[in-house]
């Protein structure tokens, strides 16, 4: 690749140069990301994590300490797995290793006033085998160790007691002294030791009041003129050479300093102070809680708390790489958790965090580098006298600014040059920021909004810009828009121009991975040649996502997907079974080793008011609004709680004197309104949430329980009066009144999508019935005390909760019109909810929720919840959050559901041709599907996780698409007649397939709408098309045709078959394309001169590699559904069968998923986790 260099005085010699140059810069760049990178640590016992720390050695002994409600807990798999260490040692706030703990196994605990015993420090000298109490008093605040703690046994404490508010151990921590008060500093929050303490007995103590350091060990303070209070701090673990340490601040209110709140750093020990937190918010609603730098010291790290929540700015962690200079926002942790505390393992990015009471890990090798990239941090510390800001606007004869008029979100976007009514001045008008790529970079991908605006018209769409003209140019040159990569020498590189009069917002991407290991500024801007019309050009939403090389977190993670529409699936084409003919390699192949398996954890609680007790819960179709029927004590309540995305009680509405007891809830989506059915009065409340009123009342039966709405048609349970009440949700109205509908009629279940279907227990008579409208369509007895109960349409199958003894829920087959089985659940279970994403059944069994895998009914993980979870539970389907209410205890409890990405691929190990699926390491192989007359192949998931295409083909038949379930349930064939249909590939929003079928006399791309089965022919030509792809990002499907070529191509089209665009030119062939995440590259089968072998691609057809070599035989490649993973089938050496096999894209990390010595394993696709 050539890039061009160009002295700001440029040559004649260097003018010839450049026109030779390569249009490198315009490369769409390959980025590994994950789409969620924090990832959840299996939760410790206990509601909620109260502190975590990581060994000074995880990188070798992968050991963590995590402290919870319920006690001290250590894991020694990254997490995955935790041991008690105490169960009496209860909400520690901090947990302290000795930074010889791998030598001398010394742990301390930290108890404050919340937890138990309260006020109390312990020690352990057996990595927690035993504890001892050694300090009690006052809270402890914070605990410091000396970096030589094994041999001088130094330790300090920070309490809230005033006078001696410091204390001081010499032995270890066994016995402690009180030392001076630091000087107006009430309470000591934070202590931290020099790295060199040893020899310069340097500390500080950080809190409300000034900064304050001693060097003679805490005998004596002296207070330096940091900006303060201060919350965090942290020191340069080069500190004895460069002398630099950073603290948090939050001025007290009104105190007149700017910005308000931000990043202080000091370079020479403490004596000086400059504010640099470019890119962070500086207003006083935002607060840092916590401030740590990574092992080298490369990177500094601050935890963002918005205390009043603001949208503008969400909490998040952000990273500096340039000495706490600049500030940029990384990936926010899940459901936007408040993180409290960041906690470095290692080096960059190796990464802890607590959140809302849930561990995360940063998982990912993928991070973002720009500060502010948003504009919106910086424009309103502009005018603050010495603040610091990320991107430098040069003073010229049009200086660039921030704008609030164009902008593509929020509330600014950066301006260069003018608009059409802004002054027309002879001027350059830019804006820059300085980045750094570390030397193991990996990719650098560089995106961003920009809306132009050209005076010229007759020079639209002439984008190359002259060398001397670029940043030389005369009147006589037309206005144009830049990119330049500016370098330290003066020189710099041009990356992109345009002369671009679009007037919109369009996406911009450009590659950077070939600046890795060097410092460059970005330099956006436009030159205004001042004669004729006005140019500019505003940016927004800029970031520059860096991936490193290689894998900096062990083990792997399979990480759960919660953004669906942003999942590729991947698809691969019908294969029949491979013929015997192995080429050996020359070495043998690793079998893949296990990852991790996450699982749905506790990842929130709110205590709601006491005497509340919470009953029925809904969930707006936003997912940001739940709504609880507060049932109150002796069934008295008469107040319906509205809880938002925060976890917080926004507001309780009054349902007014018509209405006691509260019950059942249900979102009514066509008006927004909530109905609410109360026990007491017979009646159901309409609520408008928005205005906080009760719009309407309904009359009901007695003692009205359950309530549904689905279709046209609203279904309240009358569970005194065995009945159920018939309305219009859309008008309001009773339509009937059904009876016979067994005894006390309790909850009720929504049926198949777009039906008015429902399904309703009768409690009191051991039935369940199936309700249409106005009618029973279908009943089952001898269910023994059904209460609550769920619906998986995917599977059509209906899960009712027995109560009372059986300790079972039961399982009908609704297609079989079957009970097929109970579940042993071991204790009495109330409500219970299917997700049909993920194939988990969370059942509530008052104090605990159990979780089971919907394939084979087999426990998956048990969360404990305060005790009487008993009547509701609701989902939020937009991030996979189930919500349980808790009478008993007036507690709401959020459990995030997850679970991992699995391999599907076919198989002739039970006879035939099956689809079988299993985790991407290789474990927990699950058979599908179970016809001895036909072949499955080509299966692939839908991006929601609910269902899998695949091709059918029976004995002599030809070739059908067929669905079935995520568990390989209720199959139904998509495609009919004599013709072969082949390669099924998902939309993003799982609503269609694209196909290949020779229905029209030669193969040809079509499309099937799910809802309606209607067929839409997308190619059209006298050639083959087949193998369709499609992307999820961008809707663009990759297909093969022979158009061209006898042995096909690769093309690319839009989803409606338009704008077709060959990819590959090779007179051989290529084929069995699969998108990469991003959409920015391709994997694929060619004939090339490196061999038949795997490749990759560029979408727009360039820089192609060599992926997996001929000697694999490898085929049907598909490429993960998030980062570089990619599954393929090939041949081990000296083996005549072929097996699943897994690469990364830059083709390290090759193994075998399978290994099976007689049988052929082939045709591998992609099912979506959570």
């Amino acid at each position: 690749m050539k890039t061009n260099r160009l002295l700001l005085i440029v040559g004649l010699s260097l003018v010839v140069m450049m026109l030779g140059s390569a249009a490198w810069a315009g490369a769409t760049p390959t980025s590994p990301t994950l789409l969620d990178p924090w990832q959840p640590l299996t939760p410790p016992p206990g509601s909620h994590v109260t502190a975590l720390a990581a060994s000074p050695g995880f990188s070798t002994d992968l050991t963590l300490f995590a402290a919870s409600d319920s006690g001290v807990y250590r894991s020694i798999d990254a997490g995955q797995s935790w041991t008690a260490l105490s169960t009496t040692i209860t909400s520690a706030h901090q947990i302290v290793p000795s930074p010889d703990f791998v030598s001398d196994s010394t742990l301390f605990v930290a108890v404050g006033s919340t937890g138990q015993p309260d006020g109390a420090l312990f020690r352990s000298t057996d990595a927690g085998a035993t504890w001892s109490m050694v300090w009690q008093g006052g809270a402890p605040l914070d605990v410091a160790l000396s970096p030589d703690f094994a041999a001088d046994g130094a330790a300090f404490l920070a309490t809230d007691q005033f006078q001696g508010q410091v204390l001081r151990s010499t032995d270890h921590g066994l016995t402690w002294q009180p030392l001076p008060d630091p000087i107006d500093q009430q309470p000591v929050l934070h202590l931290a030791l020099s790295p060199d303490y040893t020899t310069d007995h340097t500390i500080f103590a950080a809190g409300f009041g000034p900064l304050n350091r001693s060097t003679d060990s805490g005998a004596s303070w002296q207070t330096v003129p940091a900006p303060g209070p201060n919350y965090g701090i942290a020191i340069s673990p080069d500190y004895a050479d460069n002398h630099t340490l950073w603290v948090s601040y939050r001025e007290i209110e009104a105190s007149g300093v700017q910005p308000e709140s931000s990043i202080a750093r000091s370079t020479d020990g403490g004596d000086t102070w400059t504010v640099t937190g470019a890119g962070l918010p500086g207003y006083y609603a935002t607060s840092y809680h916590d401030l740590a730098v990574s092992a080298g010291g490369d990177t500094q790290l601050v935890a963002l708390d918005p205390s009043f929540f603001s949208d503008e700015f969400p909490p998040r962690v952000y990273a500096s790489f340039d000495q706490g200079v600049n500030w940029a926002p990384q990936a926010a942790l899940p459901g936007n958790a408040v993180p409290q505390a960041v906690a470095p393992a290692g080096a960059w990015p190796l990464l802890f965090a607590t959140g809302d009471g849930v561990a995360y890990r940063y998982a990912s090798r993928c991070y973002q580098l720009l500060a502010d990239g948003s504009i919106e941090t910086d424009p309103p510390k502009q005018h603050y006298a010495d603040a610091a800001l990320a991107w430098d606007i040069p003073d010229t004869m049009l200086t660039a600014g921030y704008a609030d008029d164009y902008r593509h979100d929020g509330v600014y976007s950066m301006r260069t040059g003018t608009d059409a009514d802004g002054p027309n001045i002879y001027s350059y008008s830019s804006f820059r920021q300085r980045v750094t790529l570390p030397a193991n970079t990996h990719s650098a991908t560089l995106t961003f909004w920009r809306y132009p605006i050209l005076g010229d018209p007759a020079a639209v769409g002439r984008h190359q810009v002259d060398v001397a003209d670029l940043l030389a140019a005369g009147p006589d040159v037309a206005d144009y828009q830049y990119l330049l990569a500016l370098h330290d020498d003066g020189s710099y590189d041009m990356l992109r121009t345009w002369r671009d009069n679009s007037q919109t917002w369009t996406e911009t991407t450009v590659d950077l991975s070939a600046y890795a290991g060097q410092s460059i500024r970005l330099h956006f801007g436009t030159f205004n040649n001042g004669t004729g019309g006005r140019s500019g050009m505003f940016v927004d939403e800029a970031a520059l996502q860096l991936c490193l090389q290689g894998e900096p977190n062990r083990p792997r993670l399979y990480l759960p997907l919660i953004l669906r529409n942003l999942v590729p699936a991947a698809t691969a084409t019908p294969t029949t079974t491979p013929t015997s003919t192995p080429t050996a390699t020359a070495t043998a192949i690793p079998t893949a080793s296990p990852g991790l398996v996450p699982t749905p954890y506790w990842s929130g609680r709110l205590n709601l008011p006491a005497n509340s007790h919470p009953h029925g819960i809904a969930v707006n179709a936003a997912g940001n609004r739940a709504y609880i029927a507060f049932h109150g004590a002796g069934h008295s309540g008469h107040t319906l709680g509205v809880v938002n995305e925060y976890l917080s009680l926004q507001a309780q509405i009054d349902l007014g004197p018509d209405a006691s007891g509260p019950n059942g809830v249900a979102a009514i989506p066509s008006s927004g309104h909530v109905i609410v059915t109360n026990r007491q009065t017979n009646n159901a409340s309409v609520v408008d949430p928005v205005a906080g009123t009760v719009v309407d009342t309904i009359p009901a039966g007695s003692m009205p329980n359950g309530v549904a709405i689905q279709g046209s048609y609203g279904y309240i349970a009358n569970f005194g009066d065995d009945s159920v009440t018939v309305f219009d949700p859309d008008t309001l109205a009773v339509i009937a009144t059904l009876t016979g509908v067994g005894h006390e009629p309790a909850m009720l279940a929504a049926g198949d999508p777009g039906s008015n279907e429902v399904f309703l227990t009768a409690h009191g008579s051991n039935q369940v019935f199936h309700l249409g409208g106005t009618g029973v369509l279908d009943h089952w007895d001898g269910i023994a005390a059904p209460y609550g109960v769920s619906y998986d349409p995917a599977s059509r199958r209906l899960y009712v909760a027995n109560r009372g003894p059986a300790h079972t829920v039961t399982v009908i087959d609704i297609a079989l019109d079957a009970v097929v089985g109970t579940i042993d659940v071991g204790q009495e279970p109330y409500v219970l909810l299917v997700n049909p994403d993920s194939g988990h059944l969370f059942v509530a069994c008052d104090d605990e929720v159990r979780i089971y895998d919907t394939y084979d009914w087999s426990l998956v993980t048990s969360i404990p919840v305060p005790a009487g979870a008993q009547e509701g539970i609701a989902f939020d389907s937009r991030l996979s959050k189930v919500f349980v209410t808790s009478a008993a205890s007036n507690a709401l409890t959020v459990i995030q559901d997850q679970g991992p990405m699995q391999v599907l691929f076919s198989s002739d190990r039970d006879g035939n041709g099956e689809i079988y699926r299993m985790l991407p390491d290789g474990r927990n192989v699950q058979r599908l599907t179970f016809t001895d007359d036909a072949w499955e192949t080509s299966a692939t998931g839908s991006p929601d996780g609910r269902r899998i295409a695949y091709v059918r083909q029976e004995t002599g038949g030809p070739q059908q698409i067929w669905l079935m379930s995520r568990d390989g349930r209720s199959a139904q064939m998509l495609t009919g007649g004599p013709s072969d249909n082949s390669g099924p590939t998902w939309s993003a929003d799982s609503t269609k397939l694209a196909f290949a079928s020779n229905r029209d006399g030669d193969w040809e791309i079509y499309l099937m709408d799910l809802a309606t089965h209607s067929i839409t022919r997308l190619t059209d030509n006298d050639r083959d098309d087949t193998q369709p792809d499609w992307s999820r990002i961008g809707g663009r499907i990759a297909f093969v045709s022979s158009q061209y070529a006898a042995n096909g191509e690769l093309f690319t089209m839009a989803a409606d078959g338009s704008d077709v665009q060959q990819l590959t030119s090779n007179v051989n062939g290529d084929s069995q394309p699969s998108w990469s995440p991003l959409a920015n590259r391709l994997v694929f089968h060619g004939t090339r001169p490196a061999g038949q072998a795997l490749y990759t691609v560029r979408s727009d057809g360039a820089d192609v590699h060599l992926l997996a070599p001929q000697s694999l035989q490898p085929a049907s490649p598909a490429w993960g559904l998030a980062g570089d993973t990619i599954v393929f089938s090939g041949f081990r050496p000296d083996s005549g069968y072929s097996e699943i096999m897994r690469i990364e894209a830059d083709g390290s990390g090759l193994a075998l998923l399978t290994n099976n010595e007689v049988n052929f394993d082939y045709s591998p696709g992609w099912l979506p986790g959570w």
